[in-house]
């Protein structure tokens, strides 16, 4: 390992760095290793561990596995990374969803609970219990019946089927 005397202490020169030969107490990168060095600032930055990095860079410079083997065995850990990411995006998104569910129902169990009772429909209860009704375009069947399709939404819980 590179040292630099300074002053009186010596300190380490840490890896991908050399002394600059032209400024007395200045660090420059090491052309030598700074292509690892930032590979593995990559790497983990990805999430990658120190464990796994180290391994994987060992088999390569043993010679286990060839360039062309690592460059895979990254591409597939970079996939691996993307894939891992876009389903904890969806996860979110689904569990986001089911937490917006979760209290709709809630909040429309207290909207029946208010009601158990009822002796007679009247606008306010039913303004309480409906958000919309959708009223479709009317069509007409080979008979030359005339039909129209009605919607009902909920509040809370959307239309029922």
């Amino acid at each position: 390992m590179n040292h630099i005397l300074q002053g009186r202490q010596d300190i380490a020169v840490p890896i991908g760095y050399l002394k600059d030969p032209d400024v007395k107490n200045h660090l420059i990168p090491d052309p030598e290793t700074a292509g690892i060095v930032q590979r593995i600032f990559e790497l983990t930055a990805q999430g990658m561990g120190k464990q796994r990095i180290c391994r994987l860079f060992e088999d390569r410079e043993k010679g286990v596995i060839s360039e062309k083997t690592y460059c895979m065995m990254m591409k597939n850990y970079e996939n691996e990374q993307t894939s891992l990411e876009t389903d904890i995006v969806k996860s979110e998104e689904v569990l986001a969803k089911t937490k917006q569910t979760e209290a709709n129902v809630g909040s429309w169990l207290a909207i029946i609970g208010k009601y158990t009772d009822i002796t007679e429909l009247n606008a306010e209860i039913l303004n309480e219990f409906i958000e919309k009704i959708l009223i479709h375009k009317p069509e007409k069947d080979e008979n030359g019946n005339r039909t129209q399709k009605i919607d009902i939404c909920y509040r809370f819980i959307g239309i029922i089927d």
